[in-house]
C-alpha cells in the first residue's frame, strides 16, 4: 500500500477495514472471486518509450475502493493499493481516480528502484 492509501485506510471503520483484508487474503491464495469482491477495471499509460501501461483492479467492499495492480517485486508476485475511494457514490468507477492509481503506481516503483 502506497502511504497516501494507507493514511486512507487507517480511517476506514473495522468491518470495512476487516471485509478488504479477507478479500485481500483470497487474492494471496490465488482464489477465484466475483466482480462484486475484486474487478478489472482499465489499462492505463504510465509512461516510457515505447508507452508502457499497467492494469489497474479494484477491491470492493461497501462503499469502499481500493485501486491497484499485481507486480512481481522480490520474487514474488504483489498486489500494490495506489488509490483508495471511500466515497463511491455510483457503480462506475471514477475515471480521475483509476488514472491517478495507475500514477501513484508508477511514482512508487519509481520511488523503490532508486532506493539502495
Amino acid at each position: 500500500m502506497t502511504d497516501s492509501v494507507f493514511k486512507e485506510y487507517e480511517k476506514l471503520e473495522v468491518r470495512t477495514k476487516a471485509g478488504l483484508v479477507r478479500k485481500m487474503g483470497l487474492w494471496v491464495e490465488n482464489r477465484t472471486q466475483p466482480d462484486t469482491h475484486f474487478k478489472y477495471e482499465t489499462r492505463e499509460p504510465v509512461g516510457g518509450n515505447p508507452v508502457r501501461e499497467v492494469s489497474i483492479y479494484a477491491f470492493k467492499e461497501h462503499q469502499t475502493r481500493v485501486y491497484g495492480s499485481p507486480v512481481h517485486l522480490d520474487d514474488r508476485e504483489t498486489f500494490i493499493c495506489s488509490e483508495i475511494d471511500t466515497a463511491k457514490k455510483q457503480p462506475k468507477a471514477n475515471q480521475a481516480k483509476l488514472k491517478r492509481a495507475a500514477q501513484n503506481l508508477k511514482d512508487f516503483l519509481v520511488t523503490r528502484e532508486s532506493k539502495p
